[in-house]
């Protein structure tokens, strides 16, 4: 993850400045977020035509990948507008589809409460896989200012011997194998994913990680239920030229169009 507002040099002359949240804790996927700052002067482009042409409703969506870009765009496109660099009058809806956890909690709450009423939605296989992703992990770190469990270690020290021993003890055991993991996935999943990009992309400079890898599903959620009539065309496989089963456009259509 990186912070949710802030500033990435995509290139040597070009350096993206952006406010998907206001909170300084809000945090999003940096791999779904440096494809949605690539393809955002294109699309700002696209609709900066379309408005000229009289056209102020916009349909932003995108499936899978399609969906987590999308998901960002969405609050990146209302933070423009919200500054005035796009016209008040426009108006977003946003339809994901299998669209994976695009950030942290607190970046979901910002982006369920800009987009309230009724105005972004994800609609999810249940037996998909990617809506699953990335891996979640919650560690104390990631817990609002005045949760307890936050504070516990300070509160643990003050405590009287044996008691402070004892519940020491217990609170490394819990905390630690999480704090722990974490460093694993930043490890693993963050720096040398990173170095590959870079490898892609050298001009590129990423900023520093936000240390959470406490992905959530984000937004309102459309759920589309299997069937045994479903599962006669669409049926589980784990195998890896099955993997795909429930996550193309063919088993979601079926699974909309009997939408009650």
């Amino acid at each position: 993850m990186i912070p949710a507002k802030g500033e990435i040099a995509l290139d040597d002359d070009l350096t993206f400045q952006y406010e998907l949240a206001q909170n300084p804790k809000a945090a999003v996927h940096v791999g779904w977020f440096i494809s949605m700052a690539y393809l955002s002067k294109s699309i700002t482009a696209k609709i900066d035509s379309a408005y000229a042409m009289g056209i102020k409703d916009i349909i932003l969506t995108g499936h899978s990948q399609g969906g987590g870009i999308t998901f960002l765009l969405t609050a990146y496109l209302r933070s423009l507008k919200k500054t005035g660099q796009l016209p008040a009058d426009i108006q977003f809806k946003t339809y994901c589809s299998a669209g994976p956890k695009p950030g942290n909690l607190f970046f979901a709450y910002e982006y369920e409460k800009m987009t309230e009423g009724g105005w972004a939605f994800n609609v999810v296989n249940t037996v998909d896989w990617v809506p699953e992703v990335p891996f979640s992990l919650q560690t104390v770190h990631d817990f609002t200012e005045v949760n307890p469990f936050r504070h516990a270690e300070k509160e643990i020290k003050e405590l009287k011997f044996p008691q402070r021993l004892v519940l020491k003890r217990i609170y490394t055991k819990l905390s630690k194998p999480s704090l722990k993991a974490q460093e694993n996935y930043e490890k693993y999943l963050g720096e040398m994913v990173s170095k590959a990009v870079e490898k892609q992309i050298p001009s590129i400079q990423l900023p520093e990680y936000y240390e959470s890898n406490n992905y959530v599903r984000t937004g309102q959620t459309i759920v589309l239920m299997p069937t045994e009539e479903y599962f006669d065309l669409f049926p589980n496989d784990p195998t890896n030229t099955a993997i795909w089963t429930h996550h193309g456009i063919k088993p979601y259509l079926f699974l909309i169009d009997r939408l009650e």
